[in-house]
């Protein structure tokens, strides 16, 4: 079995993102994802406890409600932000990958 680290990212794609999830389902492959508390007690796919990073906002995940963390973009790896690709709460990526990774 072979599993796609934060989902199958590169260019254009943001780790831990709903592209990266569907880009590892697309190629067969298992998905391993992080997964933080927002401040609300949810479960937010996101790797780094700063938002920095990932998404060119300052503060920590757990600083911010599920629903402020799922209205800000991600950047791929170059620094890029990506359009339609937010911090998904762990639920998203659950539904999104029901049944179709072979994990």
């Amino acid at each position: 079995m072979i599993y796609a680290h934060r989902g199958l990212h590169g260019p254009g794609v943001p780790e831990n993102s709903l592209a990266a999830a569907d880009a590892a389902i697309a190629r067969g492959f298992g998905i391993e994802c992080d997964v933080q508390r927002s401040r609300d007690g949810q479960a937010i796919v996101f790797h780094d406890w700063t938002l920095d990073r990932l998404t060119g906002h300052a503060g920590s995940v757990g600083e911010m409600t599920a629903a402020e963390l799922g209205g800000i973009g991600l950047l791929d790896e170059q620094g890029q932000a990506v359009a339609g690709e937010a911090i998904p709460a762990c639920a998203s990526c659950s539904t999104a990958s029901m049944g179709a990774c072979p994990c």
